[in-house]
């Protein structure tokens, strides 16, 4: 009898770890689970689709193909997608001063022409406050902003060494117009520092008060606050663009999290993260009876990191559309969110989507970071269905065409990692809770331990 009790006691040991180990897999934050939208159509409208992308930084390699083959040539593959929205945007990461050597990796300095090549591309927005924007100092940022005035690019988060003796516009205002129908975007930008690079002008818009890699946390900036009430205040809607986060994680740092809310509170409706040169997940926070929506990192648009791909996704990303509406009495808010998978090709010198088809592994990893893991608000790379793809009212279900109705994700919990289905022709889209995790492992905990138990009383005398 004691024989049989020491190995059951044995047995419930290893079961109860490993429940314990599937139970604390399972972040606090929920940022590991499906993200259940509700109908956020309202009583109709019109609907406006915004466009965005990561980082803009091409490496030298990249910047070589651009100066042999046209710096519109980087963007080919994924110019269709970029022009199908109202406005897109870009996160701007270095400098553009004509004279001063080409460079990539510390110090970043492009060829001008890569702007007119962005907006040839369908990019009418980018954010100047990063850490790279000061690679070239001063001097540096103001031929950049004129680089981007000259091609006809909206910009935000710096000014010139000029404007800088008058205080920074709080915003910038936005107007675009679809069947009629205007409204007015509040595009703000701000970023935790510059990498140490000087700005004797304070001409870039920094996000917290320190402007330190690892002091990313605490209060946001009261003039980034005040900004965005102003915002809300002043315009139809309001995009924040905040260059954040800690480089190749898959998960926002606490400070992020925070940073989001305090936005989120001021008057954000969507935030828009950069920095880490991977994908960090998507959230739908509540405030004050509205919902905002935040991605906290879109990875990089145009770079080449590829030799960090097998273990960060360095050169995957995607195309992240939001669409909010303008209903007939004035009212606008959020109404949804789709993605389209990309990845660096050609020798990691440009922007292609990933076909349905190809790279399963790479697309799995984007539909759980995008918390999306059976691929419903995915699109599909065809140019000719993209916007009616993307539209998401009326809701629009768009499941991936995959072998079989069954799709496997293979999220990473406790010490290993566990493959899970997805029925996809099923009609529910309930997903794979945190909940349904921890009592799919309790009952398989369960009868693995009943199945040990006896198993040792049959053979053990």
């Amino acid at each position: 009898m004691k024989k049989y009790l020491f190995y059951f006691l044995v047995v419930f040991a290893v079961s109860f770890f490993f429940f314990i180990s599937f139970v604390q897999a399972a972040r606090s934050d929920g940022l590991d689970t499906e993200l259940q939208l509700p109908d956020l159509c309202g009583k109709g409208g019109t609907e406006f689709i915004f466009a965005a992308t990561g980082d803009t930084f091409p490496h030298e390699n990249i910047q070589a193909v651009g100066q042999r083959k046209g710096y519109d040539y980087l963007f080919d593959y994924v110019r269709p997608y970029l022009k199908v929205s109202d406005i897109s945007y870009t996160n701007f990461d270095g400098a553009m001063l004509k004279g001063s050597p080409q460079s990539a990796y510390p110090m970043f300095n492009y060829n001008p022409a890569l702007a007119k090549a962005l907006k040839n591309a369908g990019i009418g927005v980018v954010s100047i406050a990063n850490n790279h924007i000061l690679d070239r100092g001063p001097k540096g940022l103001d031929a950049t902003i004129g680089v981007l005035n000259d091609a006809g690019i909206l910009h935000h988060g710096s000014v010139t060494s000029t404007e800088s003796k008058n205080p920074p516009p709080p915003y910038l205002p936005i107007m675009i117009s679809r069947d009629g129908v205007d409204v007015k975007i509040g595009f703000i930008s701000a970023t935790w520092g510059t990498n140490g690079n000087a700005d004797p002008f304070r001409q870039v818009s920094l996000l917290w008060n320190s402007n330190q890699y690892g002091k990313q946390s605490g209060p946001i900036r009261q003039e980034v606050l005040d900004a965005v009430r102003k915002a809300k205040k002043e315009t139809d809607f309001v995009v924040v663009a905040a260059h954040w986060g800690v480089e190749y994680q898959f998960y926002p740092h606490a400070g992020q999290i925070d940073g989001a809310k305090q936005l989120a509170k001021a008057g954000a409706d969507v935030i828009l993260g950069a920095q880490p040169h991977t994908l960090q997940p998507v959230d739908l926070l509540e405030v004050d009876g509205r919902k905002v929506l935040v991605v906290y990192s879109l990875a990089n648009f145009i770079a080449s990191q590829g030799m960090y791909q097998a273990k960060s996704y360095s050169a995957t990303s995607v195309i992240f559309y939001f669409t909010f509406v303008k209903e007939k009495d004035g009212a606008v808010h959020l109404s949804g969110y789709r993605y389209l998978p990309t990845i660096h090709v050609d020798k990691d010198t440009r922007p292609a989507p990933i076909k349905t088809d190809e790279l399963r592994g790479v697309q799995e990893h984007v539909r759980l970071i995008m918390r999306d893991f059976s691929g419903k608000r995915q699109i599909q790379p065809d140019p000719s269905k993209a916007f009616e793809q993307i539209a998401t009212c009326p809701v629009q279900e768009i499941t991936p065409s995959v072998e079989g109705g069954v799709l496997t994700v293979t999220p990473s919990v406790g010490f290993f990692k566990m493959a899970m289905t997805v029925d996809t022709d099923s009609p529910s889209d309930s997903g794979i809770s945190k909940i349904s995790v921890i009592i799919w492992y309790s009952v398989g905990g369960m009868f693995l331990f009943l199945f040990a138990y006896f198993l040792l009383r049959h053979f053990v005398k």
